[in-house]
């Protein structure tokens, strides 16, 4: 089986969302400052190459890529049928968990959580991660052996990708999903314009010096026409189309590589908007603005 190298660190099916009539999204590069004249289709954007590939035992081996990849192909049909409004003929409340589950897994994952992953693997026990050491018969493993263990895992960089879906998987464990979901909304557009936007870093977080993203409110772009919101004891009615504009420019604004968008006049616009906060003070005042959206339903 051969390797594979392009590696998505946010999934096409996901970028697929924001993509235009023709299949493609309009990119804007953040590094260079300007927008690309062609337009890219979702395999082309959001990847590096090689990023989950690694030597284990001397062998070149891409499993870290096939472990995201099944968590990613478990997840797309409550995915599409989210954005559709379809309804999950067995369950109606599995897709809603299911989304919870994968954006905490999807947080872990991005390029921009690699250094905060890594000090997280060196200052951890295996117990933090719920995991068990043991001899293969079954019996416990001295400590001083365990620590042996520990530290050729911590030395080893597959394992610290590994860990970054273990834990979107253990925070997810540690809600009280039911009471958590109830302050959980996807918001689809009501009107047939949709052209919200998608960069390398997606999660709005109020609180961005969390340990996982469900201890904040956050908002998150699921397509160019539906937006998942986390909120703390409050209801969420509405979202203004002007909130929803504020949102697009944010994402634009904490991007470090790319932004896309379905449509290139209007990721031209908010390009032109954003350049207006030019200071961290606007960019925080920006933020506040947008989360008031709990308080003031």
């Amino acid at each position: 089986m051969s390797i594979s190298r392009r590696h998505h660190y946010i999934p096409k099916f996901l970028i697929q969302g924001f993509a235009g009539d023709d299949g493609k999204l309009a990119v804007f590069d953040r590094q260079k400052n300007l927008l690309n004249p062609s337009r890219k289709y979702p395999k082309q954007v959001f990847y590096e190459w090689n990023r989950n590939l690694f030597f284990v035992n001397g062998k070149e081996t891409d499993f870290i890529e096939e472990l995201f990849s099944k968590i990613e192909s478990r997840f797309a049909p409550a995915y599409h049928r989210i954005i559709s409004k379809e309804k999950n003929p067995e369950n109606p409340y599995f897709d809603h968990f299911h989304l919870i589950h994968y954006l905490g897994i999807l947080f872990n994952s991005l390029p921009l959580n690699d250094e905060k992953i890594t000090e997280l693997v060196q200052k951890s026990t295996f117990e933090d991660f719920a995991f068990q050491i043991r001899n293969k018969d079954g019996s416990e493993i001295p400590e001083h052996k365990k620590k042996e263990i520990l530290k050729r895992f911590r030395q080893e960089p597959a394992f610290t990708q590994a860990i970054k879906s273990w834990k979107g998987i253990t925070d997810y464990l540690k809600l009280d999903i039911v009471k958590f979901s109830q302050f959980c909304k996807v918001y689809h557009a009501a009107s047939e314009v949709q052209l919200h936007l998608l960069g390398d870093n997606p999660f709005l977080l109020k609180n961005e010096r969390v340990s996982a993203v469900y201890e904040s409110e956050f908002i998150f772009p699921l397509s160019k026409g539906v937006t998942f919101y986390h909120y703390f004891g409050k209801e969420l009615k509405s979202i203004s189309a002007e909130n929803r504009i504020k949102v697009d420019i944010l994402i634009f604004l904490q991007s470090n590589k790319l932004v896309c968008s379905p449509d290139s006049s209007y990721l031209s616009m908010i390009a032109n908007i954003a350049s207006k906060y030019d200071s961290k003070e606007k960019i925080i005042k920006l933020k506040e603005l947008i989360f008031r959206i709990f308080e003031n339903n």
